[in-house]
């Protein structure tokens, strides 16, 4: 039987890495059956549940997604990887109090994460908390992008004389840094494909 589940696991791996994805689940989910499971190594139920749970997320089935990353964070809950693509997929799909734990929980974990910091305040604009959304967003793509982000989620919502103070200061924050005013791309009557940059993706802190 140990031969056997370890030959479940490395075929798994191997497919996962090959990008046989649908066939690597399945086994990985044969693999946390067997007996021996229950007395492998964190990292590796972690790791099992966590490709369990990217396949999910390629299929769009974000409730089992969310199950596969919230089993891996069990057995490896200091992995901000894990951690960051819980709140993601959460995010993906329209979960935001999901991922508004998770990216809240990973900040405190390590503030020197712009993509985090980034969804998380991406996550706080879709909710009634928009406001604290300029800090995180602030710390992701700097001070002028972060006002523009939330003038354009207010003029979104419709929210004419919220989106228009906030127009407001993002001229003045972009007169003080000399930079041009960025495109509100759901401001009526207002046409532009100029868009904010999302950061580039910083690796974690080691384990």
């Amino acid at each position: 039987f140990k031969e056997s589940a370890d030959r479940l696991l490395l075929q798994a791996n191997a497919y996962f890495e090959q990008g046989k994805f649908h066939d690597s689940a399945r086994l990985y989910q044969k693999y946390l059956a067997t007996p021996e499971a229950a007395t492998a190594p964190p990292t590796v139920l972690g790791q099992a549940h966590y490709r369990i749970a990217v396949v999910a997320r390629k299929k769009m089935n974000f409730a089992e997604a969310k199950r596969e990353f919230e089993a891996a964070l069990r057995y490896e809950p200091q992995n901000q990887q894990y951690r960051f693509d819980l709140g993601k997929s959460a995010f993906d799909g329209a979960d935001y109090a999901t991922a508004d734990a998770a990216f809240s929980a990973l900040i405190a974990q390590n503030p020197n994460y712009p993509q985090a910091q980034y969804y998380y305040g991406l996550t706080l604009l879709e909710g009634t908390r928009r406001a604290e959304a300029l800090a995180p967003l602030t710390k992701a793509v700097g001070e002028l992008e972060a006002a523009a982000l939330l003038t354009d989620k207010y003029y979104a919502l419709g929210e004419t004389e919220s989106a228009a103070a906030w127009e407001a200061q993002t001229t003045q924050i972009a007169a003080r840094l000399g930079r041009p005013v960025p495109a509100f791309p759901n401001k009526p009557a207002f046409a532009s494909t100029a868009q904010p940059q999302i950061p580039a993706q910083t690796a974690p802190v080691a384990q």
